[in-house]
């Protein structure tokens, strides 16, 4: 059995890893699915999200086996960091690496093993999303880009998880805020419509909040102690209150000092006997408008944009990153409906899912599996990730969500894409193939192009060094041999031309190019080189060799 050896950025690795507090945590849903899906695809009966800690590799998600966790020394999966391609390993009886392991000698006695590493945008590889077979087997090339795509969707569900995290963090300050506001003891009052709107009664919380004695209140009108309200408009309000039962309006209230409170009040319509009363309670609301404001300052100061939506699916409150990703003001935004912000073609089934996430209140990733996007006010489309948690605030049930703008990711995985395909376009009319050799892991990749000089179809079989020198022709062998050995003793690169016999017996001389990189302490780590077939050229120049 061979160890892997740790990465060159463990310590940057493990800290990003602890960072998303998910080790040892229970198993969720979108996790499980991208299992199953993996497990599919690859048609195996074992298929693991393992996350590889300092000393043990431990399963976020798992089907297949009942074990949490092994250690780290006899990981596959600690290879597989190493590298940032789907490793496969077709037997692992015939690998060096893990023919003695005890995962292979013993249960589950792993023969297949094919594992896609989970890798940040910042190059930390922190576990893999791996199948696993008790029989030998291979995966074709649609196999193994499907489980890089589902390795990549565990990365995204682990970062949003994280950004689910630190959304709570900051409602629970909310609650906190907010649970200081709602134990504050609420004034009580009586008021007479019929004796000018004075106080019938008050309660000794009241006398508290005005700063006047029982006596002093009961002498005293509505437009006495609120600066906002005159006899007229309080006549209004009765008439409101007589109507609809109750009213809830923010208002300012002077106290016995002077200073001039926001208060809430809550009224509601009473009748003792034959004489009509407002009953109600007063909020001193100044803490919660501290707390709002302090909201505010949290939710600016996120680094993503933050949302908050009520049941009714209006926007209540937005941050400036939201301006910015929507090019709204808040002004625009604030009351109007979320439907404002998505594609019209997601309008028809967000009132749905909003009731669904509403009716069942718990923090959860939007739209997993699906791609998303926003609307902006001059109507462009732009892809997003979202994060909803739901909270209680004293207005009711309402969504906070987090949002952000992947535009840029999306970018740069377009381009990728597009310059893998133009370097495949590009080898495949000079005939030149390209390949790799991972010495430490014995793991070889080669281009397509090289594939098919080779006699291969691309991705059809394993891309090995022994695979590479079985082709080689007999009188050219040691030769070639002879020059990669010097190559990895004295980093002389080498350039040959040799002959390779294809799978159906067809001879082909290609030119053949190869050098070594090493790392800080000296040690060959790779081999990387070109292979061009000058079979027609070689030919050509015979055939004109004889004509003169």
């Amino acid at each position: 059995m061979i160890p892997a050896p740790p990465p060159r950025n463990e310590a940057a690795r493990l800290a990003y890893l602890r960072s998303l507090q998910v080790l040892d945590t229970e198993p969720e849903e979108a996790c499980d699915d991208l299992v199953r899906i993996a497990a599919e695809v690859c048609g195996t009966p074992i298929a693991l999200i393992s996350l590889i800690d300092e000393a043990r590799q431990w399963f976020k998600s798992k089907i297949g086996i009942d074990a949490k966790e092994t250690e780290r020394e006899i990981a596959f999966c600690s290879h597989t960091i190493l590298q940032h391609d789907v490793m496969v390993v077709e037997d692992a009886t015939a690998d060096p690496r893990f023919a003695d392991n005890p995962l292979v000698t013993g249960d589950p006695h792993i023969r297949f093993y094919a594992g896609a590493p989970l890798e940040t945008e910042h190059g930390l590889r922190l576990g893999t999303l791996c199948v696993i077979d008790r029989r030998p087997g291979t995966l074709n090339p649609q196999q193994k880009a499907i489980l890089n795509r589902l390795g990549r969707q565990v990365v995204s569900q682990l970062e949003l998880r994280r950004s689910h995290r630190l959304l709570a963090e900051t409602s629970l300050q909310l609650d906190f805020v907010r649970q200081v506001v709602e134990q504050t003891q609420d004034p009580i009052y009586w008021i007479s419509p019929a004796d000018g709107f004075r106080f019938a009664y008050v309660n000794r919380a009241a006398c508290r909040h005005y700063g006047y004695s029982a006596e002093e209140l009961l002498r005293m009108s509505i437009p006495e102690w609120n600066p906002d309200i005159t006899l007229e408009q309080c006549e209004k309000n009765w008439q409101i209150i007589r109507e609809q039962k109750s009213l809830v309006l923010e208002t300012r209230h002077r106290l016995q000092s002077g200073d001039v409170v926001p208060v809430e009040v809550s009224a509601n319509y009473v009748r003792v006997g034959g004489a009509e009363y407002i009953a109600g309670t007063i909020r001193n609301i100044a803490e919660r408008r501290h707390a709002e404001r302090l909201l505010q300052q949290v939710v600016e100061s996120a680094p993503n944009g933050i949302l908050m939506v009520d049941v009714a699916g209006r926007i209540v409150l937005v941050n400036e990153q939201i301006e910015k990703m929507f090019g709204y003001s808040r002004q625009e935004m604030v009351g109007q409906s979320v439907e404002l912000l998505i594609p019209e073609r997601a309008q028809r089934r967000h009132p749905d899912l909003r009731e669904s996430c509403f009716s069942s209140p718990v923090s959860r990733p939007m739209g997993a599996g699906r791609d998303l996007f926003g609307r902006c006010k001059d109507g462009r489309e732009f892809p997003v990730e979202i994060g909803l948690n739901p909270i209680t605030t004293p207005a009711g049930p309402q969504v906070l969500a987090s949002v952000v703008d992947i535009s840029e990711r999306k970018d740069v995985e377009r381009a990728l894409l597009a310059k893998d395909r133009d370097l495949e376009t590009a080898q495949s009319l000079a005939h030149l193939g390209s390949w790799t050799w991972e010495i430490s892991t014995g793991r070889e990749a080669w281009s397509e192009e090289l594939y098919r000089i080779f006699g291969y179809e691309p991705g059809s079989v394993a891309a090995t060094y022994e695979r590479f020198v079985t082709a080689l022709h007999q009188d050219d062998k040691d030769r070639v041999l002879t020059a990669v050995d010097a190559t990895l003793k004295d980093d002389t690169p080498y350039d040959l031309e040799f002959r390779i016999y294809r799978p159906n017996g067809e001879e082909r001389t290609i030119q053949g190019r190869g050098g070594v990189q090493r790392d800080r302490q000296g040690r060959a780590i790779r081999m990387h080189g070109t292979v061009l077939d000058v079979t027609s050229e070689r030919r050509a120049r015979r055939d004109r060799d004889v004509l003169t």
